[in-house]
């Protein structure tokens, strides 16, 4: 797997106008295709955070609007992916992780639950890191060509 060797990060507080993060995160796009000289793949998911039961500490879907629509006037599809949890909750499982994306309000874009129904979904891939000789990602993720993830 080839990636970008610089981490490109923008500080956002979760209050601010949807446009303001939404302009944000596209500029922070913009920058990063123009400094890496990258072009999108034809399907790029956006690595999300639905939230939990009752919980209000993740971005909410609107502030995605402007990256999805600037995604789309360059022709590139996209989804909001995620994986289960590992412990008990709503996102523990694809079933009520669906459920809860929606309950959140992410429907503007499919949403693919990328380690399967029970999180048991893989692959094996190499890691040159210290700690690791390989790791275990989410299917749906090891087998994608580009991913944007975007957290707060």
């Amino acid at each position: 797997m080839n990636g970008i060797s610089t981490v490109f990060f923008k500080p956002i507080d979760p209050s601010q106008k949807p446009s303001i993060i939404g302009e944000g995160a596209k500029g922070l796009l913009k920058h990063l295709l123009d400094a890496e000289s990258v072009e999108l793949a034809p399907f790029v998911p956006l690595k999300v955070h639905f939230g939990e039961k009752g919980n209000q500490t993740f971005i909410k879907p609107h502030h995605y609007t402007d990256l999805i629509e600037y995604l789309a006037s360059r022709n590139v599809q996209s989804a909001y992916i995620e994986t289960n949890a590992l412990y008990k909750g709503e996102r523990q499982n694809r079933t009520s992780h669906l459920q809860l994306a929606e309950a959140h309000g992410f429907t503007q874009l499919p949403v693919i639950v990328a380690d399967g129904e029970f999180g048991d979904e893989f692959i094996e891939v190499p890691s040159e890191g210290k700690h690791y000789a390989r790791c275990l990602v989410a299917k749906e993720i090891a087998l994608g060509e580009q991913l944007l993830v975007l957290y707060s």
